[in-house]
């Protein structure tokens, strides 16, 4: 977020905390769910032998998540106004509850 232009309407204001926020959000989630991996020899390793490490398995996955969409576009000026008269989120377009709020990220 640092090499990038600051924002120059109201509108690039709030799409640019919006996105700040929800990264933090993302980043405290993962940091306080994933424990720390850790690596356990599985023998004593002898003069001659590397010894092989055994990793544990990765942390489940909620089944509901999606995968960040690395190529989503932002919402023209145009569409993020319609989306703020009409009380629609700005990520999904339907109504009943905000970004930080949505079902579908």
């Amino acid at each position: 977020m640092a090499t990038r232009d600051y924002p120059r309407t109201l509108v690039e204001m709030e799409d640019l905390v919006t996105r700040i926020d929800l990264r933090l959000m993302e980043y405290r989630k993962d940091r306080n769910r994933a424990p720390p991996t850790t690596y356990r020899f599985t023998q004593q390793p002898s003069s001659t032998e590397m010894p092989r490490a055994v990793s544990l398995p990765p942390a489940p996955r909620n089944q509901s998540e999606e995968p960040m969409q690395i190529g989503r576009s932002q919402l023209s000026p145009e569409e993020r106004v319609r989306r703020r008269n009409n009380n629609l989120c700005f990520y999904c377009g339907t109504s009943g509850h905000q970004v930080r709020n949505c079902p579908l990220k």
